[in-house]
């Protein structure tokens, strides 16, 4: 019996394109069949074990994914972009001594490895010769495993934690239905170790749409070019990556049917930028979190979510409020009582609850908490200003004090003067005293994590 993933190829038209790379180059649902039987004996050595992912490209990610599942006992994913010394602590913390690779003489790794010797997709291809030798390759086993897919948290605000996942647990809310997935061309600008990119990867593949895949070293502007390229209609990010895309030079090329925004608080105003800018797009906000696996998603282009969600949501999933004004979630296939605390902060107004920021996120000006999307929504409040950031900076007197920066949209870089002094004025007038930036810097341009959030 195949694996669930390939599984579900198997059943599409064999000229269903479902990976587009960044080269030009196409994979079809015929072309990842063939590799997947022409390397199952080269995957021998996953049988049953632990490994993890991890791949300087998200080409080999999805690849090696889609080889593993059903295969290995348990994977865990790492995240690209990280440090190799938090690489070994999560290997560390999750039990699992060696990352799998695909073959690749050249590279020297740092990390305990195990090289599969085998091409990627890619570099298969579909010689008549390759495509023939795989007819008589074995196919999967029929005792074939439930993989458990372990996805460290993001560790925004702490240290890192692992969450355990099974197939059906992360594909709990994706779409199946090929045909109207036949009418999509997904991007997306999360890392594809983060669970928003397994998220969007899954969807993609289950719903038989094509994901465009963009690598990390492309840097942003040319991941932007690629996706307009390939005709990317469906694209998820968070708000700090969208707010990037609405500056960028490429973005009244996209022709988005969906958007989709996740990972971090997103704010009425751009909500409203982006149904002016993409005015035939249905904009879908998701709330999930790694540790719950996708909570709920809100279509109505308000920020927050309706109140009514926790007395009933969507989904099935069931939400409450803690005593520390966090949210807490409870998945659907979750004991009756057992509640995950989300860490968001969240405030209850009128018929809407909105998002405060992260429990734990705030600046402590002497002994005042102030949370850093309140002040960036003051700044973000003023003409001119495309993003902003605001951050703790220490102080011998009151131990920390905010501090700000902001990045103006073209027309109104020459007035840094001018912007800086509106921005103090509306912070002075929406903010509490010990809420204001003692300084507000003009940059080109905000930090941003490899999950794509602003960093603090």
């Amino acid at each position: 019996m195949a694996s669930s993933l390939i599984r579900t190829i198997e059943t599409l038209p064999k000229g269903r394109l479902l990976w587009q790379l960044s080269n030009g180059g196409c994979l079809y649902a015929r072309d990842l069949v063939a590799w997947h039987r022409f390397t199952h004996e080269a995957f021998a050595c996953v049988e049953d074990q632990a490994m993890a992912i991890f791949a300087d490209d998200h080409l080999e990610f999805v690849s090696l994914m889609l080889a593993l599942d059903g295969r290995a006992r348990r994977v865990l994913l790492l995240p690209s972009g990280q440090h190799v010394d938090r690489l070994r602590s999560l290997l560390q913390a999750s039990g699992i001594e060696s990352i799998v690779r695909l073959r690749n003489p050249g590279r020297r790794e740092m990390l305990a490895t195990t090289w599969i010797d085998a091409p990627s997709p890619a570099a298969f291809g579909r010689a008549d010769d390759q495509l023939a030798n795989t007819q008589d390759c074995q196919r999967d086993p029929s005792h074939t495993i439930e993989t458990e897919w372990v996805i460290p948290t993001s560790g925004t605000t702490g240290e890192a934690k692992l969450a355990n996942h099974t197939l059906a647990s992360l594909t709990r809310t994706c779409k199946t239905d090929v045909t109207t997935g036949n009418q999509f061309r997904w991007g997306s600008l999360y890392s594809l170790g983060s669970f928003a990119g397994v998220q969007v990867f899954l969807q993609a593949l289950l719903s038989a749409s094509t994901l465009v895949i963009t690598e990390d070293e492309q840097g942003f502007g040319e991941r932007i070019k690629t996706l307009v390229r390939s005709g990317c209609n469906a694209l998820s990010a968070t708000a700090s990556l969208w707010r990037m895309l609405l500056m960028s030079d490429q973005c009244d090329d996209f022709k988005l049917r969906q958007i989709t925004l996740g990972g971090e608080i997103c704010d009425q105003g751009l909500l409203d930028r982006l149904a002016q800018q993409f005015p035939e797009a249905r904009v879908t906000q998701i709330y999930a979190s790694t540790e719950a696996g996708v909570g709920f998603a809100v279509q109505d282009k308000l920020a927050g979510f309706p109140s009514s969600y926790l007395e009933h949501c969507p989904g099935g999933v069931r939400l409450a409020i803690s005593e520390h004004d966090t949210l807490l979630i409870s998945p659907n296939d979750a004991a009756i009582g057992q509640w995950i605390d989300s860490d968001d902060l969240v405030a209850l107004q009128g018929d809407r609850v909105t998002f405060q920021g992260r429990r734990g996120g705030d600046i402590n000006v002497g002994g005042k908490k102030v949370l850093p999307h309140i002040v960036e929504a003051a700044l973000l409040s003023v003409d001119g200003i495309e993003m902003a950031r605001a951050y703790a900076k220490q102080n011998a007197f009151s131990g920390q004090v905010v501090a700000a920066e902001v990045v103006t949209a073209c027309e109104f870089v020459g007035d840094s003067e001018g912007i800086i002094l509106s921005a103090m004025k509306a912070c002075r007038r929406l903010l509490a005293p010990h809420q204001v930036p003692v300084a507000i810097d003009l940059v080109d341009s905000i930090p941003i994590s490899p999950n794509g959030k602003t960093l603090r």
